[in-house]
């Protein structure tokens, strides 16, 4: 056992002398030889004969008011094994007896051999975000217990520094020869080089540590759900974690105020030392100022995941935001649910010289994913793509990736692009009127592709062409003519979850229900459709996976004839227009997927409106 854990023992074999249990000569005696042979004070009262184990449990169990394990009651609990590793168990001279489930907080039972260790039973509950509480047991029966049903401890072959190169490289990436006969001899080198240039920050943290513990924890079962946001955020005295699957957020539990401090600390701590000093995000006084950093790491579940951190202060405390990302996306559109005749028009639109595409949806659709895989689909090597974005989410092959820089003049991003002539240009989140204009400015010599947070194509487009209004205020007039010019289309889209195959189940729709999809435009009055159950397999959510919903709205002579004669435009007028031109929208779509039993009603419900 480690010294530290020593030190804590020798408060109880003092306390067993102020209590006059042992003499001050078995005192001396007692703790020479645990200093001697790193064996615990009680198992060494034990050997001399100064103290039998039944009479020490009992004086403790007096002392602390504590009652003592019963082991013949015991029944294993994996779940619980996994919450406390077996080194902590080691570490602490514990193990976990018992766990008793509820709706906020977990509550654990402890064995422990030394009651007045406080600060173990601080760490354990700080690990789990579970209450604690304790029952006292003999040393050598918490560690036969250890042994037992933790089993023997696995060992990898090698040194310790060689199994840390072999996790290092086995987080980078596979390097493919060139073709090119000297550079490919060095490649070897070079590989062996990037040992010293990677650094898996998170994984290099102090594991031992119980707020890294939870923080680990916290990532890993976010990553097996599938999550793409983390939400810790004050409720009470507590703190709530909620996770984001598929586009819905959900709770996933409640931990205690010190164990979402921790973690935050951690994570500004890897922010820190990867050169990505956390910055401030706005001018509100409070003990903890806002700020946002990302990291990356090969950590969690053995997959490459950069994360986003966002923080800020509130009236009840600090709320952080943890956005994950995979670094992947689908290959191609029909792989995100579009159509094929949605597809090919938009690859016409894609194919010519020049003009503008804006991609909108509402926040958390899916909008990244959809502009990244266009970038995929479509971007060719001997093109020069670049892409303007505020947060990088995916490092994409042949692209320019240029993060977006408030404090750069129109001047300057104009120069900077122009010196690279872009073929296409991705405006990622064109939430900034500099952005717009560029749009603008460079639709007569390339593709634009920009993306912004709207409802729909119709409040798209009414805010692109209104924020010329502040923008070129008395030229205004002839920038939204110009602007209608480029403009080729608008793609708007939703993703919706899809019900889970395993569970789904066929129920007649409820009046509502029916009232709903004819509101929608179903002539067919469906009777019946697909319900979300719920079961293992999806997590009791009864949804598993995701498809899309995409509107492409092609800019032709009437609809621009109409916007230029309406103007100030109104989005319920752009909308009720397009609705008289074309029954193929997001609505038709969307009763389409619960016709064929891909969907809900629920679920349309939720994305529409």
């Amino acid at each position: 056992m480690e010294r530290r854990h020593e030190i804590k023992m020798d408060k109880l074999l003092k306390l067993l002398y102020d209590e006059a249990m042992i003499t001050e000569e078995q005192y001396q005696q007692v703790l020479k030889e645990c200093e001697r042979s790193m064996s615990s004070c009680d198992t060494v009262l034990e050997k001399y004969g100064f103290l039998r184990e039944q009479d020490l449990l009992t004086f403790l169990g007096e002392k602390f008011h504590l009652s003592v394990v019963n082991w013949d009651r015991y029944h294993s609990d994996p779940d619980l094994l996994e919450l406390i590793p077996k080194h902590v168990a080691v570490k602490y001279t514990i193990f976990p007896y018992a766990l008793e489930r509820g709706k906020r907080q977990n509550k654990i039972t402890l064995a422990i051999a030394n009651p007045s260790n406080i600060s173990a039973i601080d760490d354990i509950a700080f690990m789990t975000g579970s209450i604690v509480k304790t029952e006292l047991a003999s040393t050598h029966a918490i560690l036969d217990a250890i042994q037992k049903y933790y089993g023997p401890a696995e060992i990898t072959p090698g040194t310790p520094d060689d199994r840390e190169q072999q996790e290092k490289r086995a987080l980078l990436p596979t390097i493919t020869p060139s073709g090119w006969a000297e550079f490919d001899a060095l490649l070897p080198e070079l590989f062996s080089a990037a040992d010293s240039i990677e650094e898996d920050l998170l994984a290099g943290l102090d594991h031992d540590h119980p707020s890294t513990r939870s923080l680990v924890e916290l990532l890993e079962v976010a990553v097996k759900r599938g999550a793409s946001e983390i939400h810790i955020e004050p409720y009470g005295q507590e703190q709530r974690i909620r996770f984001r699957v598929q586009g819905v957020l959900y709770e996933h539990t409640f931990i205690s105020e010190q164990i979402g401090r921790g973690m935050v600390q951690r994570l500004r701590r890897i922010c820190q030392r990867a050169e990505l000093s956390p910055t401030p995000t706005t001018g509100i006084k409070n003990k903890q100022e806002a700020w946002n950093g990302s990291f990356s790491t090969g950590f969690i579940q053995e997959q490459f995941l950069t994360i986003h951190i966002t923080t800020y202060p509130s009236i009840s405390g600090e709320k952080v935001l943890l956005s994950l990302q995979h670094g992947t996306f689908p290959e191609s559109l029909n792989a995100l649910g579009c159509d094929e005749l949605s597809s090919k028009m938009l690859e016409r639109l894609l194919s010519r010289p020049q003009g503008v595409l804006l991609v909108v949806d509402p926040p958390n659709y899916g909008n990244v994913a959809t502009l990244y895989t266009i970038l995929h689909q479509f971007v060719q090597p001997e093109k020069v793509t670049l892409s303007v974005e505020q947060k990088v989410d995916v490092v994409l092959p042949h692209v320019t990736q240029i993060p977006y820089n408030s404090q750069m003049t129109y001047q300057d991003w104009y120069a900077l692009l122009s010196y690279r002539a872009p073929d296409l240009l991705a405006l990622k989140n064109l939430d900034h009127p500099l952005l717009e204009q560029l749009s603008l400015e460079f639709a007569s010599s390339a593709i634009v592709l920009a993306s912004f947070i709207a409802h729909d194509f119709a409040d798209g487009l009414c805010t692109f062409l209104a924020h010329l209004d502040a923008i070129f205020g008395k030229q205004a007039q002839k920038k939204i003519f110009l602007a209608l010019d480029a403009l080729g289309g608008i793609l708007s889209q939703r993703v919706i979850r899809t019900l889970c195959p395993h569970c789904k189940e066929e129920v007649a729709l409820s009046e509502s229900d029916q009232e709903f999809l004819h509101g929608l435009g179903d002539q067919l009055e469906s009777r019946a459709a697909y319900i979300a159950k719920g079961c293992s397999e999806c997590l009791e959510t009864g949804y598993l996976g995701q498809t899309g919903l995409f509107e492409l709205v092609k800019l032709d002579k009437g609809l621009k004839q109409f916007l230029l004669q309406s103007h100030p435009l109104s989005s319920l007028h752009v909308r009720n227009f397009l609705a008289e031109m074309s029954e193929d929208t997001l609505k038709s779509r969307a009763i389409q997927k619960v016709r064929q039993g891909i969907t809900s009603v629920a679920e349309i419900r939720r994305i529409l409106f």
